[in-house]
């Protein structure tokens, strides 16, 4: 088995290595998915089989902690796991958690008698158990079943975490709900999607945390996280709630295995558990691996190209928004944000979410209180620091935004020579429903690690050109968005540029949570050209004004603009505008805030016994 010592983290190579890495590792996967119908079937059962096994070995394994003879309203639980066959478990801090009241205030105390549950039996699967050892500050606790049971218990080995790679495939389990242990364990799977270092010095590294997009709460905090091997590479610390200094925000976090080991090596328990690993067979992830080899190496081909952009303010990004009709105001990520390279001529674009609120171009027809709009946001901007990583950083200039597409476009004036190249466009045709895509961030300064924060999923649908939002013609994407990813490139599986990675309602959408956006790289690339060439889109203006009454009746038209050019009168009735059934002049008007000059917009008009279909070409406000 490997040792720490002898852990192979990647370091960075030349980009040109990594792509290539990258399309020798898609090759692979393809000459073993699709030499042959009958290969590619039996490869890709292999696949699923090798995420079977594993998670068939850690099920049984994975188990229920719970403070001995408390009252349940008093008694917290621990999801928890089995790591040798006499029955010794790892779980959280919190094991054996008891809320007690002091004072008249309700706080924290822990047993160190605890009843451990088996997942999916009743009963005869409770099983007494003591905490031998507990640290809060690592939020990881030792424990050992005393109750003198004979029959060997299932378990999962314990690997080694200073294997672990961002891009590995991570499974998490643990009791979301207090059941009892009567049925099993939540499943959620993802990346291995960050890892912070050990500070200098302290022992149990190199990772001090892991971090994960399988999705986490906190009923399954002390739950095995486990790799395609099926060997625990952490158990599950938290999952983090927004903080303006948090880099991984709404993602996972786990205590690594390794540091787990330090923290219990004067235990004779420990020694039992590592001696256990030698008992555990070898697991061969065969095309598995091919996949999880692909995802790494593709990742690592675009990271060059990524870089973390500390944007200098007047004052910070608003977070008010509007929800459900209430103003809110959203936790923000105040470090520095993801951009990457657009061209060789030392142009970056980033998401417009990293740089203003666009609360007010989500809900066009809400206006947002004073300096919270997305103009005032941007003009706070003063120039930006771009880290490269190794310690060097260059000058950048805020050039100019598209509104329509949600990019924003610095340039390094002097230095671009010190920038890497851009990422490689994605074949034409890439941008399609069901395809992977890899979400590359880096919130990281100049702190730049040796692999990108990344998440994965793929792309769900692409939204319709005439859609009455301001994400229309964007893809949707579930690969986990965040604050600190957001403005960063989607990838294909060989390090291909797709889009650029964007949030447009938080509030609504969430972060993490499964709806994000990606602005198509040819949009990017439009996007780009128009703020260079001062042609960047500006809003619309259709020309007519509304009666207050509750159909759609025009009023007044503004003389020689739009609409009346087109031929809109005075008494109209407009019924659809681009297909869209309008109804009340509110409808019309969220319509048409989400168009922009020079686009066509085609009013159904009815006058008297006529229906006309007219078209508005919008001019500039």
């Amino acid at each position: 088995m490997s040792s720490p010592a002898r852990s192979m983290r990647a370091r960075l190579a030349p980009a040109a290595t990594w792509r290539g890495r990258a399309r020798m590792a898609c090759a692979l996967l393809a000459l073993l998915l699709l030499a042959s119908p009958a290969r590619a079937s039996d490869d890709l059962t292999h696949v699923q089989e090798v995420f079977r096994d594993a998670i068939r070995r850690a099920t049984p394994a994975t188990v229920v902690c719970r403070p001995r003879g408390v009252a349940s309203e008093r008694a917290g639980f621990s999801s928890g796991v089995l790591v040798h066959p006499r029955g010794l478990v790892l779980s959280d801090g919190d094991a054996g958690l008891v809320w007690v009241t002091v004072d008249g205030r309700v706080t924290k105390s822990w047993s160190d008698d605890v009843v451990v549950r088996l997942v999916g039996q009743r009963g005869s699967a409770a099983r007494t158990g003591r905490v031998v050892a507990r640290d809060h500050d690592r939020d990881t606790s030792l424990i050992e079943l005393v109750d003198g049971g004979t029959t060997p218990l299932p378990f999962v080995p314990i690997g080694v975490s200073a294997d672990a790679r961002v891009g590995d495939f991570a499974l998490a389990l643990g009791t979301t709900f207090d059941d009892e242990g009567v049925t099993p364990p939540t499943l959620t799977a993802g990346l291995i999607s960050a890892l912070s270092k050990m500070p200098e010095g302290e022992a149990g590294g190199p990772w001090r945390s892991i971090f994960t997009s399988a999705a986490i709460n906190q009923g399954v905090n002390g739950g095995p996280l486990i790799d395609l091997a099926g060997r625990l590479v952490g158990t599950v610390s938290t999952y983090l709630d927004p903080e303006p200094d948090e880099p991984h925000p709404y993602l996972g976090k786990a205590v690594p295995i390794d540091l787990i080991r330090a923290t219990f090596a004067a235990h004779s328990q420990m020694d039992e558990i590592v001696a256990a690993v030698e008992e555990a067979p070898a697991i061969d992830k065969g095309p598995a691996g091919a996949l999880e080899s692909t995802v790494h190496a593709a990742a690592l081909a675009a990271w060059p190209s990524v870089v973390s952009l500390d944007v200098k303010r007047r004052a910070p990004v608003r977070g008010d928004t509007l929800l459900d009709e209430s103003v809110v105001t959203l936790p923000r990520w105040r470090g520095p944000v993801t951009a990457f390279v657009a061209d060789s001529e030392g142009h970056l674009v980033t998401s417009l979410h990293n740089l203003t609120n666009l609360a007010d171009r989500a809900r066009p027809t809400w206006r947002p209180p004073e300096g919270a709009d997305h103009d005032s946001g941007l003009a706070d901007i003063e120039g930006a620091t771009v880290h490269l990583g190794g310690g060097r950083s260059v000058a950048a200039r805020f050039l100019g935004h598209d509104i329509k597409r949600g990019v924003g476009v610095f340039v390094v004036d002097q230095d671009a020579d010190q920038l890497p190249p851009p990422l490689q466009a994605a074949p034409e045709g890439a941008l399609a429903r069901g395809r992977f895509v890899l979400a590359l961030g880096n919130p990281y300064g100049g702190e730049r690690p040796d692999a990108p924060l990344l998440t994965m999923g793929v792309l769900g649908k692409r939204h319709a050109d005439r859609a009455p939002t301001a994400w229309r013609g964007q893809w949707q994407t579930d690969a986990a968005v965040l604050d600190t990813n957001a403005g960063g490139p989607a990838v294909d599986l060989e390090g291909h540029v797709l889009g650029l990675l964007h949030l447009w309602h938080p509030a609504r959408h969430g972060r993490g949570s499964g709806i994000a956006f990606v602005v198509p790289w040819s949009d990017v690339q439009q996007a780009v050209a128009g703020v260079l060439a001062g042609t960047a889109p500006v809003p619309g203006v259709f020309g007519v004004w509304f009666a207050n009454a509750p159909a759609v009746l025009v009023s007044r038209t503004l003389e020689g603009g739009a609409a009346a050019s087109a031929g809109v009168r005075v008494g109209d009735r407009l019924t659809a505008l681009d297909g869209q059934e309008v109804t009340t002049p509110g409808e019309a008007r969220n319509v048409l805030l989400q168009r922009y000059a020079g686009e066509t917009v085609r009013a159904t008009v009815r006058r008297g016994d006529q229906v006309l279909e007219l078209d508005v070409v919008l001019e500039a406000r």
